[in-house]
């Protein structure tokens, strides 16, 4: 019966560790849909194609264009939409967005979209399941145009829940505004002329400069390269179905995945292509001693000396040892259990002999 107790015991408690292990490792994950609300485009007569799920217009020099888009609660709560009106620009992942997070530095474009754009509101309040419009009012420039002037209108839902840690659900759409005059389409124009350190999320990356000075989507595109310090080569790569923006300087990240900076000179032999062109560039730069220390020791991925572990890391390493010695404890308890129970039953089925019997064996052994 004990050894009964001992065998529900041990499993009980090795289940319970299991329990506590797995909870280690998962997190809880809630599902909720973000998509609370709709922004639907109404086209005029001056959309080149109606067919778009955006808006490309042509207009007339000094011409005034009123472009509208309804927004709709699809919610059963009341929402609160902060709205902005921002020129295109190429993120760092080669993606064109409109969000106005990210700001660009080229001052190649023929005329300043966000100057000639106004929206309406910044900020929209949604009863459930309410309608609302809201306006972009478009100035045409006095003189015409060659190429397209980029921007968009973007759209974010705030939201009074509360951060866990860094994490916070944000949902947002936004719709393209493409701004035309005299319909002709302009060359591509890159220049591939800045390099630099640089780090991300505390991690050495090397940020190249490749700014599109021409009024002209750039898609599809691919781009390779190679870095050499004091003409040795460090490292190469290659990334492809990338975009760039009209007039926009798009700052193309090389990460180093671990690799320390050297001190030296750095030269970056890059080939940005498209189906139809293809451009390449050298840009250099220098780091020195304290510098590449200082970018290295920042570096998270970068493997220190030493025994430079995380907390984290030991923590669970202790907690895991001390499940591991638990285990163990039990497991050896169980068995000197099993082994006393049954040397118990083995001289419980020794036959008893009277004090008779005893003598008598004796004699004969004699």
């Amino acid at each position: 019966m004990k050894n009964k107790y001992q065998k529900i015991a041990s499993a009980g408690l090795i289940s319970f560790i299991l329990f506590l292990g797995l909870g280690i490792f998962s997190l809880p994950v809630q599902a909720e849909s973000l998509d609370s609300f709709d922004a639907l485009p109404h086209f005029t007569e001056s959309q080149t194609n109606k067919e778009l799920s955006y808006f490309d217009v042509k207009l007339e020099p000094e011409q005034k264009e009123l472009l509208v888009v309804t927004l709709v609660n699809k919610s059963d709560k009341p929402l609160t939409l902060k709205a902005s009106f921002n020129r295109a620009v190429t993120n760092s992942a080669g993606v064109i967005e409109y969000s106005g997070i990210n700001k660009d530095t080229s001052t190649s474009a023929p005329y300043d979209i966000e100057k000639l754009v106004k929206l309406s509101t910044e900020e929209i309040t949604l009863e459930p399941q309410q309608t609302k419009d809201i306006t972009l009012d478009i100035t045409m420039p006095k003189e015409k145009f060659a190429g397209v002037l980029a921007g968009g209108i973007y759209l974010e839902a705030l939201s009074d829940e509360k951060v866990e840690g860094n994490v916070k659900n944000v949902f947002s759409r936004e719709i393209a505004v493409l701004i035309r005059s005299d319909g002709t389409e302009t060359e591509p124009d890159l220049s591939i002329e800045t390099a630099k350190a640089d780090q991300v999320n505390y991690r050495n990356v090397i940020e190249v400069g490749i700014e599109n000075k021409a009024a002209v989507y750039i898609k599809n595109v691919a781009i390779e390269y190679s870095v050499l310090l004091d003409g040795k080569e460090v490292l190469q790569g290659k990334k492809e179905k990338l975009s760039i923006a009209p007039n926009t300087l798009f700052p193309f990240r090389i990460p180093f995945s671990g690799e320390e900076f050297g001190a030296g000179e750095y030269t970056v032999n890059i080939s940005v292509a498209t189906d139809k062109k293809q451009w390449k560039g050298s840009p250099t730069f220098t780091i020195d001693g304290k510098e590449a220390a200082d970018f290295n020791d920042k570096d998270v991925t970068v493997k220190k000396s030493g025994f430079d572990i995380p907390w984290s890391t030991v923590s669970l390493a202790a907690v895991l040892l001390i499940l591991a010695v638990v285990t163990a404890l039990v497991i050896n308890k169980n068995k000197k259990l099993k082994k006393e129970l049954a040397r118990k039953r083995r001289k419980k089925k020794r036959p008893v002999q009277s004090k008779k019997q005893s003598l008598e064996n004796k004699d004969r052994k004699n």
